[in-house]
């Protein structure tokens, strides 16, 4: 249960990627789109590969590479790695502020997972590609209010009535009577 669990259904599997970028001789921070996984990642620099915290520092939950040694002009940065929508980190404080509950957390990432959706994808037609960024989000959130359906529904109660007074009691033995 948890971290895992919570990835199962949203689902926020790795994915491989890769991110090429052209050395100006000034530049020493790249920034790639996404968290990165930790043990996922290989950064070459004119097919020399390079050592992590020797040659590069990588802060992982933000995906930034910040080189030692500026790389030359026209040299070619290659960042090839596996990355998740979410972090481990972003996941365990969903996690925390819904009390532990696997689906409602999945229910809250799905919703920041559909935002970026949104933001990222819009709806774009260029030639024959077309992106429909607000239908994804709409599926997105269909699935986060499902989860949230299902945990409410789980056979648990939110709530009791309770009689206050000796009216109260009997008038609830009445309702109860007639239902």
């Amino acid at each position: 249960m948890g971290l895992a669990t919570v990835r199962t259904l949203i689902p926020d599997r790795p994915q491989y990627q890769r991110a090429t970028f052209s050395g100006d001789g000034v530049q020493t921070v790249f920034e790639v789109m996404h968290p990165i996984l930790t043990g996922t990642y290989s950064v070459y620099v004119s097919e020399s590969l390079l050592v992590d915290t020797v040659d590069y520092v990588a802060d992982l939950d933000v995906g930034i590479f910040t080189m030692t040694v500026t790389p030359p002009e026209d040299a070619l940065v290659d960042i090839r790695y596996q990355h998740t929508y979410l972090s481990d980190a972003d996941i365990t404080a969903m996690l925390t502020l819904e009390g532990n509950v696997d689906k409602l957390a999945a229910a809250q990432a799905l919703g920041i997972i559909a935002s970026s959706e949104v933001l990222i994808q819009k709806v774009i037609t260029i030639l024959d590609l077309k992106t429909e960024g607000d239908r994804v989000a709409k599926e997105l959130r269909a699935r986060a209010e499902q989860l949230k359906a299902e945990v409410m529904d789980d056979g648990a109660f939110g709530w009791a009535e309770v009689p206050m007074d000796l009216f109260a009691e009997r008038e609830e033995l009445l309702r109860d009577a007639t239902e």
